[in-house]
């Protein structure tokens, strides 16, 4: 913990690599000291990614820190969802657009909420640009609409919203047993129909509300984990309470316990 405060303190992302010697130094002894310490690898696949603009040696640090992950006191990570979005950015970076998106799905399927919080780290990808050079490839479109129902144009944000709209059914429609697309489909109607609703007292968008019901439904059709029908049935029971369609929400909410409530698209 010494060396990694250490390193904090000597890092500066405004210089160059070799100024960040006593940076890399601290770090290396981190490792040093303890080889199976997830935190350490991740520092310093930033330091090679960020500053050095070395993806190789980024996405190796990226991938021995999922290999070592183990929750623990000292280690700030819930899970590796993090761990396979990082290593995503530096598969973008390094062209590698298939493994990108590989480690893209990944991390969505560990924990959808966790995923694109950060919208600076993704402003050097060329997210929009994406289904151009992917067209069949499902994940593509998932992506953007990810990254444009998070950070909606300002200045349009229903055709932002619509176009996000889009790109999700446009991935289901190229594979239609993806739940994670359902998913994102149900969260880009959410956030269309919460930017509506915000905008309405007496008014809401049912068409999009509607929509995220059938989506919720279509996916609870698929083969599940209990963490991921957990997630749908939660989503599926808020739309119906939207909707004042008590009855059904009542019996989505007895099929799911109470500590597994889950409050999807960070309301």
């Amino acid at each position: 913990m010494d060396w990694i405060i250490k390193f904090y303190n000597v890092l500066d992302m405004t210089k160059n690599f070799s100024a960040n010697k006593d940076a890399l130094d601290a770090i290396n002894k981190a490792i040093e000291l303890d080889p199976q310490f997830t935190v350490p690898y991740v520092m310093r696949a930033s330091l090679y990614g960020e500053v050095a603009k070395d993806y190789s040696k980024a996405i190796a640090d990226m991938t021995t820190a999922i290999k070592c992950f183990a929750p623990s006191p000292n280690n700030p990570f819930e899970n590796t969802s993090l761990f396979y979005e990082t290593r995503a950015k530096y598969y973008f970076k390094n062209k590698k657009l298939s493994l990108a998106l590989d480690d893209f799905m990944t991390a969505l399927n560990i924990d959808p909420t966790q995923v694109l919080r950060s919208h600076s780290e993704y402003e050097t990808l060329d997210i929009n640009g994406l289904p151009k050079k992917l067209p069949k490839d499902f994940r593509s479109y998932v992506m953007r609409a990810r990254f444009n129902s998070y950070f909606e144009s300002q200045n349009d944000k229903e055709r932002t919203y619509n176009n996000a709209i889009a790109d999700a059914r446009k991935a289901i429609k190229l594979n239609s047993k993806s739940y994670i697309a359902y998913y994102i489909l149900a969260e880009a109607l959410h956030f269309k129909a919460y930017w509506y609703d915000m905008g309405h007292v007496d008014m809401i968008d049912t068409v999009s509300h509607k929509a995220i019901v059938e989506s919720a439904t279509k996916a609870l059709k698929l083969s599940l984990s209990k963490d991921w029908e957990l997630r749908f049935l939660s989503t599926r029971a808020q739309e119906h309470l939207v909707l004042k369609q008590y009855a059904l929400a009542i019996d989505d909410y007895k099929s799911v316990h109470p500590q597994n409530l889950w409050v999807d698209f960070r309301i």
